[in-house]
């Protein structure tokens, strides 16, 4: 099992994007949520605006496609782990199971 502080969660999220609002809101402030993420790199997820223009190189380096699209990756950028639009519940068992 590989080394949780090792590895970022990334969530890639767009402005207009309603599934993304509603993680950010409802999800990702979620106390199960915040204690689950705090054992990866920085202890907390990174949040990368996508629909910013200078986001832009990071959406075609990890090959975004859809939003929100959350991601596990280690300290050389490799995505080792991908998901999408989740609920608190799927949030903590996708992050717990890596």
């Amino acid at each position: 099992m590989p080394k949780k502080s090792k590895h970022q969660v990334v969530v890639f999220t767009a402005e207009w994007c309603p599934h993304c609002q509603a993680m950010l809101e409802d999800v990702w402030t979620s106390e199960q949520v915040k204690k689950t993420v705090s054992s990866y790199h920085g202890g907390k997820e990174a949040v990368v605006v996508c629909s910013k223009p200078q986001n832009r190189p990071l959406v075609d380096q990890f090959d975004i496609q859809s939003y929100p699209t959350i991601v596990i990756m280690d300290s050389d950028r490799n995505i080792k782990k991908r998901g999408k639009n989740m609920s608190e519940e799927e949030l903590v068992e996708f992050l717990n199971d890596f």
